[in-house]
């Protein structure tokens, strides 16, 4: 996801675009019966949180469309495991990136990144493709988790990635089950830099929401539900909402403009 460098005498900084972490959250508002709502200025979705560590997460959509827009605009769909209770030190996801350019051009592709290491873009998509994602921890190892994703396209199933991948975890790191729309954030080496404006997705449908403790819907006690405003409150401007779950499966819905 490299969008360029920045270069400042003989210093020069990486520049990378990624879906990172939670950046900003600040209301918590309880919810009898089911997902507690919280409010972001980057993530639209649900985080399940548990004191058992999370070894697996998986769920699929269809990619969405962007629309033109006079300034650049970028959004990432993704799952993962580790960025809500870190805020993401030791986060592994994959998921794909929607954006589109002032002059109309659009870019669509698969990712995904175990942090600090940077994304890495493992083949284009398109939009109304449905990409399935799968992460689970290696049986047996403390540090190896696998990732493999998936995309079909007019009933061609492609593999885009099937591969083991090291990142050191521990029990707190998988605290959390993440499945998610954001806003993502330009980094310039491990520090974030700026939050990009939120792409024009229209709205996309998370399918088979699972984790290792069961599938999405069966975890509703220990459920946060996220919406995205400008400024992380519930007075923020709305840019992105979440639907009620329904079994295993869910919408966000892009505010538009």
């Amino acid at each position: 996801m490299n969008k360029g460098s920045v270069i400042a005498g003989i210093i020069a900084l990486s520049i990378v675009v990624f879906a990172a972490a939670l950046v900003y959250l600040v209301f918590y508002e309880p919810q009898a019966g089911g997902a507690s709502n919280l409010y972001s200025n980057n993530w639209s979705g649900y985080a399940a949180v548990s004191s058992t560590p999370f070894d697996s997460v998986s769920a699929a959509w269809k990619v969405p469309d962007v629309a033109s827009s006079q300034e650049p605009r970028y959004s990432s769909i993704w799952v993962g495991i580790g960025g809500f209770v870190e805020r993401g030190n030791r986060l592994i996801q994959a998921g794909t990136e929607q954006d589109v350019e002032s002059n109309g051009h659009k870019d669509f592709y698969a990712w995904f990144e175990a942090l600090p290491r940077p994304p890495v873009t493992v083949g284009q998509v398109s939009p109304g493709d449905t990409v399935s994602v799968q992460i689970y921890k290696v049986p047996g190892s403390l540090s190896v988790w696998h990732v493999k994703l998936t995309k079909e396209s007019g009933g061609v199933v492609t593999t885009l990635v099937d591969d083991d991948i090291a990142i050191r975890t521990n029990s707190a790191s998988r605290a959390s089950a993440e499945f998610i729309v954001e806003a993502p954030t330009v980094v310039s080496g491990r520090t974030a830099v700026q939050l990009l404006p939120l792409a024009n997705f229209g709205s996309v449908t998370f399918t088979n929401c699972s984790t290792s403790q069961g599938s999405l819907g069966s975890l509703a006690t220990n459920l946060y539900r996220l919406a995205m405003t400008s400024d992380g409150t519930k007075q923020g401007k709305v840019l992105a909402t979440t639907g009620a779950l329904s079994s295993d499966s869910f919408t966000v819905t892009s505010a538009g403009g």
